[in-house]
């Protein structure tokens, strides 16, 4: 990260943690728990505004605050939809100092709706290959499908704990960053 975006990343930080406490919140995860920001996320996907990642994805969306200035009266604006993926990559460049919270400008419109067409035509392959598929495993006896799927539970099983220790991890750097968060506060230079 050039050296320059941390001050920047921990102004930013520092204010939207100051309108928090402000609002009753003790931190930024207890806000995104908070029924005020479930009620938001449901305004928002009834919403007409986009409904779908810049990478074309429309599932498991999350939505990405693209300024802090208003949280807890955020407008529908100010929240764009994301994928885990493309939401881990943006604040990854942001906190680099590469691009800013709001990165309208950072996406190739063009290549986007590139991008959204081969999602949705691969879709389209994805369920037909799924159907042929499962009219297949219906046509193979109870034992092999019973085998097949003993075999795929335990393949999901690793994953998940995979994925255990992935949000662990997630969990701790959060902490630390409070911790930094909260020393810097207390300790103004």
């Amino acid at each position: 990260m050039p050296a320059a975006a941390y001050p920047a990343v921990r102004k930013r930080r520092r204010g939207r943690q100051v309108r928090l406490e402000a609002l009753g919140f003790p931190d930024y995860p207890a806000y995104l728990r908070s029924s005020h920001w479930k009620a938001k996320r449901a305004e928002y996907r009834c919403s007409p505004n986009p409904q779908e990642c810049i990478c074309g994805e429309t599932e498991s969306l999350q939505l990405h605050h693209t300024t802090y200035e208003r949280i807890g009266n955020e407008a529908l604006t100010d929240l764009t939809p994301l994928c885990g993926s493309c939401h881990n990559m943006i604040h990854e460049l942001e906190r680099r100092g590469e691009i800013g919270l709001d990165f309208t400008g950072f996406v190739n419109e063009e290549r986007a709706k590139r991008n959204r067409a081969a999602v949705t035509a691969k879709r389209v392959v994805i369920d037909a290959q799924a159907e042929e598929l499962q009219k297949a495993r219906e046509k193979l006896p109870l034992d092999v499908r019973m085998t097949a799927a003993m075999n795929r539970a335990e393949r999901n099983r690793l994953w998940t704990d995979v994925s255990k220790d992935f949000r662990a991890v997630g969990r701790r750097l959060t902490e630390i960053e409070r911790k930094l968060d909260r020393a810097e506060r207390s300790d103004p230079k």
